[in-house]
């Protein structure tokens, strides 16, 4: 399963660095889009944790961001960034 996993991992890390520059390597990035991807971690943030989808829908583009693409890069609309105690606080 895991296997399969990180497979399909590659396509999007293909994608991402199809866009721009990649500050990994492609196989790299399909490795950390596949851990931080995990249903794993989803279920310890929002089911152990008590995290919303959207606070870890947004930690994930944060740790994404930071992880995969050069610095100053700025993914978010309107270029204005949030903490991570921006995202946990919206509880």
């Amino acid at each position: 399963m895991e296997r399969h996993r990180l497979a399909h991992m590659r396509q999007p890390a293909c994608w991402f660095a199809q866009r721009g520059p990649l500050r990994v390597s492609r196989n790299r990035a399909a490795e950390i889009l596949w851990v931080l991807g995990s249903p794993d971690v989803t279920r310890m943030l929002c089911d152990v944790r008590g995290w919303s989808q959207a606070q870890h829908a947004a930690q994930l583009e944060t740790m994404l961001t930071c992880a995969l693409l050069p610095d100053g890069t700025d993914t978010r609309r309107g270029g204005r960034g949030r903490s991570t105690e921006d995202v946990l606080d919206q509880a």
